[in-house]
């Protein structure tokens, strides 16, 4: 139901603080639905957008959409099971920082980021 090009994450920190964790992913070809997953220090939840109308609940069943109860459930616990990976979580189920390998991968690529950042930085200096 889910094909990996119309997954999308976006995962919001500062340095090692996690703030939001949200994945999601449209479904049912040119006529699509979002479905979607986030996670906060505050808890999560579960969301649903159907013709530019989006709802918030932690209920699929509450979700308006042209797919069975079972196809849609097996697509959330899908984009949950990818949302899992990011999240470290306290003893109440909140979430509290980035697990370690998805940290180290995000910090991976910001620091790749930063060293071309920095190199051109440096390039516009010198020739300035």
């Amino acid at each position: 139901m889910i094909d990996n090009d119309d997954i999308y994450k976006i995962v919001i920190g500062q340095a090692d603080s996690l703030s939001l964790v949200m994945i999601y992913a449209e479904i049912g070809g040119p006529d699509y639905e979002v479905i979607g997953t986030f996670s906060s220090s505050d808890g999560d939840g579960l969301f649903h957008q159907r013709d530019g109308i989006t709802v918030v609940d932690d209920d699929i069943a509450c979700f308006e959409s042209k797919f069975d109860y079972e196809p849609l459930a097996e697509a959330f616990r899908f984009i949950q099971a990818i949302r899992d990976r990011y999240e470290l979580l306290n003893d109440e189920g909140l979430l509290v920082g980035f697990s370690g390998s998805e940290f180290r991968l995000l910090n991976q690529e910001l620091q790749a980021k930063m060293g071309l950042w920095n190199s051109l930085a440096s390039e516009l200096l010198r020739i300035s």
